[in-house]
């Protein structure tokens, strides 16, 4: 299933061993930039409601992107990895 750009996923975080560990995981992708989501459910005068947490997304077998990105030098690519028509080479006549 494809995530629609601004959009992500969220769900019960199958690994939580400890207290301090996300109730909730997930991702967001914004700008074209995927994000790492946490949610812990907390209780505050009896209402529960669920505090973020997002961090940007590091993919383990590309060590220094995100540190490329954190300096502004990516280039920022649609979550569904296709260009835009308007990025297309338009020089072929038809």
């Amino acid at each position: 299933m494809q995530t629609q750009k601004n959009m992500g996923k969220i769900w019960k975080n199958p690994t939580k061993k400890e207290d301090k560990h996300p109730d909730l995981k997930g991702y967001i992708w914004i700008d074209g930039i995927k994000y790492d989501l946490g949610g812990w459910q907390r209780d505050e005068d009896g209402r529960v409601f669920y505090s973020l947490s997002a961090r940007q997304y590091e993919n383990p077998d590309n060590q220094g992107i995100a540190k490329t990105v954190a300096r502004g030098n990516a280039t920022r690519v649609p979550a569904d990895g296709f260009q835009s028509a308007h990025d297309l080479n338009d020089a072929i006549p038809f």
